[in-house]
Protein backbone atom coordinates (compact mmCIF):
# COMPACT_ATOMS: atom_id res chain seq x y z
CA UNK A 1 0.00 0.00 0.00
CA UNK A 2 1.84 3.12 -0.94
CA UNK A 3 0.88 6.48 0.80
CA UNK A 4 1.73 9.42 -0.79
CA UNK A 5 3.42 11.99 1.65
CA UNK A 6 0.64 14.52 0.68
CA UNK A 7 -1.58 12.67 2.69
CA UNK A 8 0.09 12.29 6.03
CA UNK A 9 1.56 16.01 5.66
CA UNK A 10 0.12 18.73 7.57
CA UNK A 11 0.56 21.71 5.15
CA UNK A 12 -0.98 24.50 7.41
CA UNK A 13 1.64 27.06 8.77
CA UNK A 14 1.09 27.95 12.58
CA UNK A 15 3.33 30.62 14.03
CA UNK A 16 3.53 33.15 17.49
CA UNK A 17 4.81 36.38 17.89
CA UNK A 18 7.98 36.22 19.69
CA UNK A 19 6.83 38.49 22.97
CA UNK A 20 3.98 35.55 23.40
CA UNK A 21 4.07 34.22 26.63
CA UNK A 22 5.13 30.38 26.92
CA UNK A 23 1.88 29.11 28.15
CA UNK A 24 -0.29 30.85 25.21
CA UNK A 25 2.03 29.43 22.87
CA UNK A 26 1.92 25.91 24.75
CA UNK A 27 -1.55 26.08 24.74
CA UNK A 28 -1.95 27.19 20.74
CA UNK A 29 0.11 24.42 20.17
CA UNK A 30 -1.98 21.41 21.79
CA UNK A 31 -4.69 23.26 20.32
CA UNK A 32 -3.41 22.94 16.71
CA UNK A 33 -2.03 19.19 17.51
CA UNK A 34 1.34 20.45 15.76
CA UNK A 35 4.46 19.97 17.07
CA UNK A 36 6.62 23.21 15.95
CA UNK A 37 5.67 26.92 15.99
CA UNK A 38 7.27 29.53 13.62
CA UNK A 39 7.98 32.27 15.47
CA UNK A 40 7.70 36.12 14.05
CA UNK A 41 8.90 39.27 15.11
CA UNK A 42 7.34 42.48 15.20
CA UNK A 43 7.74 43.67 11.49
CA UNK A 44 6.16 39.85 10.75
CA UNK A 45 9.88 38.10 9.98
CA UNK A 46 10.63 34.41 10.45
CA UNK A 47 13.09 34.64 13.39
CA UNK A 48 13.01 31.53 14.51
CA UNK A 49 10.75 27.97 15.66
CA UNK A 50 9.59 26.65 18.56
CA UNK A 51 9.16 22.88 19.07
CA UNK A 52 7.59 20.40 21.45
CA UNK A 53 10.91 19.70 23.05
CA UNK A 54 11.57 23.70 23.79
CA UNK A 55 8.08 23.70 25.60
CA UNK A 56 9.33 20.40 27.82
CA UNK A 57 12.31 22.42 29.00
CA UNK A 58 10.21 25.16 30.21
CA UNK A 59 8.05 23.36 32.16
CA UNK A 60 8.83 23.76 36.23
CA UNK A 61 8.02 20.85 37.95
CA UNK A 62 6.35 20.95 41.49
CA UNK A 63 7.57 18.14 43.55
CA UNK A 64 6.14 17.37 46.93
CA UNK A 65 8.85 15.54 49.34
CA UNK A 66 6.81 14.12 52.15
CA UNK A 67 6.80 10.49 52.44
CA UNK A 68 7.32 8.85 49.16
CA UNK A 69 8.01 12.16 45.99
CA UNK A 70 4.91 12.65 43.70
CA UNK A 71 4.55 15.15 41.52
CA UNK A 72 2.55 17.86 42.72
CA UNK A 73 1.96 19.68 39.21
CA UNK A 74 3.63 21.29 36.47
CA UNK A 75 4.00 25.07 35.52
CA UNK A 76 5.43 27.74 33.20
CA UNK A 77 6.80 30.33 35.22
CA UNK A 78 5.71 33.87 34.91
CA UNK A 79 6.86 36.21 32.71
CA UNK A 80 8.62 33.68 30.32
CA UNK A 81 8.01 33.91 26.73
CA UNK A 82 8.90 32.46 22.96
CA UNK A 83 12.05 34.07 22.62
CA UNK A 84 13.54 32.83 26.05
CA UNK A 85 13.02 29.02 24.48
CA UNK A 86 12.74 29.28 21.10
CA UNK A 87 15.72 28.20 18.50
CA UNK A 88 17.06 31.53 16.88
CA UNK A 89 18.68 31.71 13.33
CA UNK A 90 16.40 29.79 10.88
CA UNK A 91 17.38 29.90 6.81
CA UNK A 92 14.65 30.35 4.31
Amino acid sequence: MKIQLSETINKKVYTVPVGMPIQRAYEYLKEKRVRHLVVMDESEHVVGVISDRDFQRAIQTKIEKAGPVSVVGEYFVEGQQVRDYMSWGVHT
